[in-house]
C-alpha cells in the first residue's frame, strides 16, 4: 500500500462535526472532528454551512473554504487503524505520529507536515 494509490472518493459531513470518507480501495468510515471545531483554522466551522461545504481537493485533500484542510493519508490512517509506516513505508523510523490536521501553509500541494507531503 502506498500513498500515491490512497484517494478519497466521497465524503459526508454529518451532525456533531462527523465526517464520513470512503477512499478508492474501498476503506470507509466516520471521523469525529469535533475536538477540532472551533480551534485554529477550523474557527470557520462555527459559521453556519461551513463545516457541511467539505470538498475533495484535486490534491487529495478534504478542504473546506479558507485555509482549513485534512490530509487524506491521515485521514486514512484513522479510518483504518493503519501506522503511518504502513502507508507510506518511506516512512519507517522517521517519523512519530502526526495528527490528521494539516495546515495550509502556501499554494496548492505545500504541506505542514511530513504526513502529508
Amino acid at each position: 500500500m502506498s500513498a500515491e494509490q490512497l484517494h478519497p472518493v466521497a465524503i459526508e459531513a454529518r451532525n456533531g462535526y462527523r465526517l464520513w470518507v470512503r477512499f478508492d480501495d474501498g476503506a470507509e468510515g466516520e471521523i469525529d472532528l469535533s475536538e477540532r471545531a472551533g480551534r485554529g483554522v477550523f474557527k470557520i466551522w462555527n459559521q453556519r454551512g461551513v463545516f457541511e461545504s467539505a470538498t475533495i481537493s484535486p490534491h487529495r485533500t478534504i478542504r473546506w473554504s479558507g485555509d482549513a484542510e485534512l490530509c487524506a493519508d491521515a485521514l486514512y490512517a484513522e479510518v483504518t487503524g493503519c501506522a503511518p509506516e504502513e502507508i507510506m513505508p518511506g516512512l519507517r523510523g522517521r517519523v512519530r505520529l502526526l495528527p490528521i490536521v494539516r495546515l495550509w501553509v502556501g499554494g496548492e500541494g505545500d504541506c505542514a507536515d511530513e504526513v502529508c507531503g
